[in-house]
């Protein structure tokens, strides 16, 4: 398995370095721990005559800087991952970091979240969000809290039971080399989501929407089962639960309720729309979530 790190030196890399540390990742991992220098303004410098030395030496200094954080990450990152490396990368930080993801086939990109704001546009930062909107790939986003308990995650996995959900489960595996200490399927019973009622079967003849409802509320809370006995394999504990109202909402709140450290869900592949490209459900999970996010691309 292959893993691509983003690394600033700051908190929030330094709380994404530990995540990753309790992440379920075999020891035989290749981490790439790489940080990201911009010098798309050395034309400017070394056009002008009196500036060009002096920012010259600030894109030197960008470089070192760089080196160091990716290799001080590097170093941490091998005390449990022996095949971890230093990288050191240069434009655009999102490009540069899902150029690399994807020239290296990465199974999972990581980086940090700087937390939470009033505005959409700051929420994750502009690198997050670039990679969680623009980038096709499997995408970890850490967001800083107290962890569920002294070892492993606790994590909660939020399903819709659609085929694209369907997939999303069968994909976790692959994504990791381990166990959770703890999975919580979670579906919400939300009868205006268009993806539950295309995934729910069609209602019997002359059924009436009370006992559609019912009936609705039956077959997701088996499949919800379902779906926790299928992840078992992956955490030392397993269990499920139905949420009641709107989606989105109630995948936020269940989370915080319970504390959980990750929220597993999934999001369709590249569209043309960035802003569509996780759906409005993952879009609004991962900017607005107190735990941290995994995507997975189906």
């Amino acid at each position: 398995m292959k893993v691509v790190f983003g690394t600033d030196g700051s908190d929030h890399s330094h709380f994404a370095r530990e995540f990753l540390l309790r992440y379920p990742l075999g020891s035989e991992t290749e981490v790439h721990c790489c940080s990201v220098y911009s010098a798309s303004h050395i034309i400017t410098a070394t056009s002008h005559p009196f500036l060009g030395p002096m920012i010259a030496d600030q894109i030197t200094q960008a470089v070192d800087d760089a080196r160091e954080h990716a290799e001080r990450a590097s170093k941490e990152a091998a005390e449990a991952f022996p095949n971890s490396k230093a990288v050191v990368l240069e434009g655009d930080v999102a490009y540069a970091l899902a150029k690399y993801s994807d020239d290296q086939h990465a199974d999972l990109a990581v980086a940090g979240s700087r937390g939470q704001s009033t505005f959409e546009t700051l929420l994750l930062g502009s690198v997050t969000r670039s990679l969680a909107n623009d980038a096709n790939l499997n995408l970890l986003v850490t967001r800083k809290k107290e962890f569920a308990a002294a070892e492993g995650l606790s994590v909660m996995f939020a399903t819709d039971h659609s085929g694209f959900a369907e997939g999303v489960a069968a994909k976790l595996p692959s994504l990791m080399k381990g166990k959770f200490k703890s999975l919580e399927a979670v579906s919400v019973m939300d009868p205006e989501s268009k993806d539950l009622l295309y995934a729910f079967p069609r209602a019997k003849k002359g059924e009436n929407w009370p006992e559609m409802e019912k009936s609705m509320e039956e077959w997701l809370r088996q499949k919800t089962e379902e779906v926790a006995v299928r992840l078992h394999p992956l955490t030392e504990v397993v269990s499920s639960s139905v949420q009641y109202g709107h989606d989105r909402d109630k995948i936020v709140g269940h989370a915080e309720a319970t504390g959980c450290d990750l929220i597993i869900m999934g999001a369709k592949g590249r569209t043309g729309l960035s802003r569509l490209l996780l759906g409005s459900v993952s879009h609004y999970v991962l900017n607005r979530a107190k735990c941290s996010v995994m995507i997975v691309r189906a």
